[in-house]
């Protein structure tokens, strides 16, 4: 028997460590254990198990005590995790953490309740549908990507895919982008025959997760629904791996590792031989390249099958303009709250006002601790930092100069809220933010009443931008089209249209007669004006021959290395001695850009610079900079982050 576990704990060390196995301990591989570690008690997870001591150290310690009866993880679990501590960088139990969230208690805690859930419409497929869900569950070997207009039945046919692979014997991965988008495909999935499945989000408790991870773990259901994380739920007999709304950032982790989830959907895919199909109105770019270059099986639905059409597009510009919500604007929301039917309008900054000025010396007030200006919540009568939750009182006189003339610049849904309850005093308004929506059940809450006709409008951020449907919208507006077009990232403009093209597919699902108000200080921008025009192809290649003229990604890829302290100088002196290394090398298969600050230079009291590979040799440029990161990560003082593909460079 095994009497040595070498045991990964979730810190940024691509090592594991020795430890004995006390005699009669139940210890196996994809377990959590409870050891000793520098003078205190940590959990780690089992990754190996040897005859001998595997270790220089004549002296090991033993396994405290072992956190479970039977293994979490499976061998091909494992070895992804492994897989990912390579490929990203970073450590072996970090990647395991990233699977599974570590559950204080192992309470076998039921789970929620599904008849909270928004209530979907069932639609009969239409021939063409059933024609590509025939072509699914036949389980291709090459992905297969799924793309056609806002509404066309996407998520239907996803859903039946799902269920007939699922009654066939085999597992299915349901993923969103979006914890509303996985309960409402959750409610789909019951409505089509009641199949049995586990909701996986971050929203769950941890031992409902581990409740959920169990029960998947067992066999005891076959099908997980779920957002980002639930890409790695041990499903057995895994034959299908659905991505819808692919090209939502939300599927690339923030945190360490790094990971996107389309690409471990690829891997696993590969690794356990199942489909992989991905869907989106709006393909990302690089999705979009891999279906050019043949990688990707393409499929197109065309038409609304629920009997809607594509609505009307009306931008308005909002140059030389103080109105928060323009003339046309106003009027559409009037005739469509006479004529019975339903608003949904999107603006992505929540808050009162976007930052506090002072218009004597243009002073603004900035987060202590980080390098962006605070935002003004009325509710809570706080300035509030949204990256390090700072806050503060909002000042009466301007902190540099006394001045009492200080006010906002910009606005977010809070004031947006107060100037639409002061327009239209009839109207029943709801707002879905993260300031509005602390708990799943309120914004389910919420979404239902929508549904069931008890509001008339629907005021949010991203969160109604996609994958909702209500028969009753008729009008969509985007009160701020510009805001994403600000961001310093090559991708602003990507971003910009499919955020549009989103939105805009809320309106006019069920019934022709759908209009859209798109509001802008760029009425002539390029992906505003595409996606006006329901211009897809012509905007993907226009921004395609962009990104090859400039070598940014799909044509080539890109490493992202952020250096980041509560010590500006070492940030400094460290980032530039890290540039030197990487420049000086003999061969090297890549541009190099920066070092600089990152444009959120500080963060929650730790400055931050970064630099840039760009490389058409990944393998060569991956393998030479892990074997020069590694060393910046001996300095406690000092934490570097390896961003494998970035999404963002703020």
């Amino acid at each position: 028997m095994s009497s040595f576990a070498e045991i990964a704990l979730n810190i940024p060390l691509q090592q594991s460590f020795i430890y004995q196995i006390p005699p009669a301990m139940n210890c196996q591989v994809g377990m959590r254990a409870t050891i000793p570690f520098r003078s205190r008690l940590r959990q780690g997870y089992v990754v190996a198990l040897h005859h001998h001591n595997p270790s220089p150290h004549p002296t090991i310690l033993p396994i405290k005590k072992m956190v479970d009866s039977e293994p979490l993880f499976t061998p091909i679990m494992i070895k992804l995790a492994r897989w990912m501590a390579h490929y990203y960088m970073c450590g072996l139990g970090e990647s395991l953490s990233a699977m599974l969230p570590a559950a204080r208690r192992a309470a076998q805690e039921e789970p929620e309740p599904m008849a909270d859930l928004p209530k979907a419409e069932r639609i009969s497929l239409s021939a063409e549908q059933r024609q590509i869900v025939a072509h699914i569950v036949t389980l291709p070997e090459q992905p297969l990507y799924l793309s056609g207009t806002t509404g066309s039945g996407k998520s239907e046919l996803l859903i039946e895919a799902a269920r007939q692979v699922v009654e066939g014997g085999g597992g299915v991965i349901l993923l969103s982008p979006q914890i509303s988008l996985a309960s409402q495909q959750g409610e789909m999935l019951r409505k089509s025959g009641r199949l049995p499945f586990a909701l996986l989000h971050s929203r769950l408790t941890n031992a409902q997760r581990l409740y959920q991870w169990r029960r998947v773990l067992s066999g005891e259901v076959r099908c997980v629904v779920g957002a980002r994380s639930a890409i790695f739920a041990p499903v057995n007999n895994l034959q299908l791996i659905i991505i819808d709304e692919e090209q939502d950032s939300a599927y690339k982790s923030g945190a360490s590792p790094r990971y996107l989830a389309r690409h471990i959907a690829m891997i696993r895919s590969r690794w356990e031989g199942a489909a992989l199909v991905m869907a989106s109105a709006t393909p990302s770019l690089e999705a979009w390249y891999r279906i050019k270059q043949g990688t990707f099986q393409h499929r197109e639905l065309q038409g609304r099958p629920a009997g809607g059409a594509a609505p009307h597009i009306q931008v308005v510009s909002l140059v030389g303009s103080r109105q928060i919500i323009s003339l046309p604007l106003q009027r559409a929301i009037g005739e469509q709250f006479q004529s019975g039917q339903q608003i949904i309008l999107l603006l992505n900054r929540r808050g009162f006002g976007r930052t506090l000025v002072c218009r004597s010396c243009g002073f603004t007030k900035c987060c202590e601790r980080c390098s962006i200006p605070l935002v003004y919540h009325e509710q809570r009568a706080t300035m509030l930092c949204h990256y390090c939750g700072y806050h503060t009182s909002r000042p009466t006189t301007c902190p540099d100069c006394n001045s009492l003339d200080i006010s906002f610049a910009g606005y977010g849904t809070q004031l947006v809220e107060q100037e639409l309850r002061r327009l239209f005093p009839s109207l029943r308004i709801a707002r879905v933010d993260a300031d509005s929506v602390q708990r799943r059940t309120s914004l389910l809450s919420i979404l239902n009443d929508f549904r069931e006709h008890k509001l008339d409008l629907l005021l949010g951020t991203q969160m109604v931008a996609k994958g909702l449907n209500f028969r009753g919208v008729q009008l969509v507006g985007l009160l701020l089209a510009d805001t994403s077009l600000t961001l310093p990232d090559f991708r602003a403009e990507e971003y910009t249209f499919a955020l549009i093209t989103q939105v805009a597919g809320r309106a006019g699902r069920y019934a022709p007669g759908g209009r859209v108000i798109i509001q802008s200080y760029r009425p002539n921008n390029s992906a505003i004006v595409a996606a006006a025009n329901y211009n897809l192809r012509q905007f993907y290649e226009t921004e395609m021959q962009v990104r090859q003229r400039l070598s940014f990604p799909p044509w080539q890829r890109m490493i992202r290395c952020v250096l980041r302290s509560q010590e500006e100088q070492l940030v400094k002196e460290r980032i530039a001695q890290l540039a030197e290394e990487l420049r000086s090398l003999p061969e090297r298969p890549f541009d190099l850009l920066g070092p600089v600050e990152c444009p959120l230079a500080r963060v929650n009291r730790y400055w931050r610079m970064h630099l840039i590979l760009s490389t058409s040799a990944f393998n060569t440029t991956h393998r030479l900079l892990a074997s020069i990161v590694r060393r910046y990560r001996t300095h406690r003082q000092l934490y570097v982050e390896i961003d494998i593909d970035p999404l963002s460079m703020l």
